[in-house]
């Protein structure tokens, strides 16, 4: 099945508080077996902003990319490895090129002398550092227009799966109760009150799952804090992107919507509130350019998130 913003996926998502452990609430994706053979890729991004001002984000964390995260950042083994940034190498590589042509059209007999190797190599370091600059500058200034050039939305890749892989898979099984499975790219964000956790799915590794529903992750809160926020509540906002990958085009069925204590809703354009709606968009990428095709507010109403 593929959604539109008028055939809408309905409860997705479960924010469940743990009964035999209340200051841990898991959450799971439900519904697999509706859209995983209809697109190629599923990213799911979830920002937490408890509303208790004695809740900071220390006070909380999401497991396991928490620790992955610090284990890559302490020098650890960890189930993800950080992403190499390419197009800065490639960007070097072709002005060292450049300058191999300009000499060897100029001054063909000095192609191999030491100057000239060390002024390659040179343009190589200042290529790497210059793309840099113009990575930020194409940021910024395409940042409010239909196409826009993205930052690096995922730095960490999901290391090669082995042996010890498989048991690994069969004890979180048995831990959580049923299939947790690990995204390929994602990224955290933490800021003083709140955390986002950003995750990218290929669905062509959920063709065999046999469940319809898995564990995607778990909030833990101080044990101190945690009946604070079950009384307070918080803000829970999700992004579901599905998207259909063909050769270096995707196309993207964006939908937002947040969870603000016990009522769904979303936000529009102009920040009004829509109780019960997903705002939805239709998007293009070509690599890290994106064409923001068409948005808006679904007419129907539709619940992503639900909590137990």
């Amino acid at each position: 099945m593929q959604y539109n913003e008028q055939e809408l996926p309905q409860q997705l998502i479960v924010w469940r508080r743990n009964p035999n452990a209340t200051h841990i609430y898991d959450v799971i994706l439900n519904d697999l077996s509706a859209f995983k053979h209809s697109y190629d890729r599923l990213e799911c991004h979830v920002v937490i902003y408890p509303y208790s001002r004695q809740i900071t984000a220390n006070q909380f964390h999401i497991y396991p990319y928490e620790e992955y995260i610090k284990d890559i950042s302490t020098g650890r083994k960890s189930a993800y490895q950080r992403i190499d940034e390419q197009t800065n190498r490639a960007f070097g590589i072709a002005l060292g090129v450049l300058i191999v042509a300009i000499v060897a059209y100029w001054q063909p007999s000095n192609i191999f002398s030491v100057d000239s190797l060390v002024s390659v190599f040179g343009a190589y370091v200042l290529g790497k550092e210059l793309w840099r600059d113009i990575e930020r500058w194409l940021v910024q200034l395409t940042q409010r227009r239909q196409w826009r050039f993205q930052e690096l939305y995922y730095r960490y890749a999901l290391d090669q799966y082995t042996t010890l892989t498989n048991y690994a898979y069969l004890a979180k099984r048995r831990r959580y109760g049923r299939e947790q499975v690990l995204p390929e790219r994602m990224d955290m964000i933490e800021h003083s009150n709140s955390q986002t956790v950003r995750l990218c799915f290929d669905l062509h590794r959920w063709a065999e799952l046999a469940d319809n529903n898995v564990h995607l992750f778990s909030v833990h809160f101080d044990e101190t804090h945690a009946a604070q926020h079950a009384t307070e509540g918080g803000m829970l906002g999700l992004k579901l992107s599905f998207n259909r990958r063909r050769w270096s085009h995707t196309a993207c069925f964006e939908l937002f919507q947040s969870a603000d204590g016990q009522e769904m809703g979303c936000l529009d354009e102009q920040g009004k509130w829509h109780t019960r709606r997903v705002f939805y968009r239709h998007t293009h990428l070509w690599g890290r350019w994106k064409w923001f095709a068409r948005s808006g507010v679904s007419t129907k109403e539709a619940i992503l998130i639900t909590q137990e």
